[in-house]
């Protein structure tokens, strides 16, 4: 602050120069509000993220990385198919014919899937929920089932978010693509499966899609209870 006698700038209650009794600084009324919209803006975001769709937004949130981490704690390790083969060749394939169908598989799946030999499925799905919500939703489900996600891309309605098909015994690891699409009447949900050099997956790829679908309607009915009980 600066003395109104002097002109020089001072601290406390007098002025050092002068001796002049210093009067206090008006609090500023522009950057009081400022501030106060500021914090009622953070806390409508961490309060309300149903309806956010910037993941960036999102991952920032406590509650949403809470959320996360809980679910994935939860997931568990699943017999590969790397572990299916290793397991035959202990106990069938090298004492028997001395070959290791791991190492044969390794070289035919690269091989398979350059001539085009795929299996793929796809399943779509309008949920109404709000996509903020629907998209935690699908993180928290793909982290429960194992998948490690590889790339999240924002669109201006939602996201487009990639991620391995964990391998297991009737396949080796594919990916899943699962996008999130902002609608009127709700959220929009297409997800596909794509597993390289199999020609058959024997009902994997449908069994997983339903059950992360499932398992986003579940996880989206738990948290909006949550948030009914929070109003209340």
């Amino acid at each position: 602050m600066f003395c109104s006698n002097c002109g020089a700038e001072g601290s406390g209650n007098f002025c050092s120069s002068c001796g002049q009794r210093l009067a206090p600084e008006k609090p500023n009324p522009s950057l009081e509000a400022a501030s106060s919209l500021a914090e009622e803006v953070f806390a409508s975001t961490a309060n309300n993220w149903h309806d956010e769709i910037r993941y960036e937004i999102l991952f920032g949130n406590p509650e949403v990385r809470e959320l996360i981490s809980r679910y994935a704690a939860q997931a568990k390790k699943k017999f590969s198919a790397e572990d299916f083969l290793a397991l035959c060749d202990k106990v069938i394939y090298k004492p028997m014919i001395g070959v290791s169908l791991n190492s044969v598989a390794k070289m035919l799946v690269p091989y398979y899937s350059r001539m085009g030999i795929n299996t793929s499925k796809e399943k779509n799905e309008l949920l109404a929920a709000p996509t903020g919500l629907v998209i935690v939703a699908g993180i928290c489900a793909m982290a429960h089932g194992g998948k490690t996600i590889k790339q999240i891309t924002p669109a201006e309605d939602g996201c487009l978010i990639e991620s391995n098909l964990p391998s297991d015994m009737w396949s080796f690891e594919g990916e899943l693509v699962i996008s999130f699409r902002r609608l009127p009447n709700g959220t929009q949900i297409a997800a596909a499966t794509k597993i390289r050099g199999q020609l058959y997956d024997w009902g994997k790829s449908k069994q997983q899609l339903e059950q992360l679908f499932g398992d986003i309607k579940e996880i989206c009915a738990q948290q909006v209870s949550t948030f009914f009980r929070r109003a209340a």
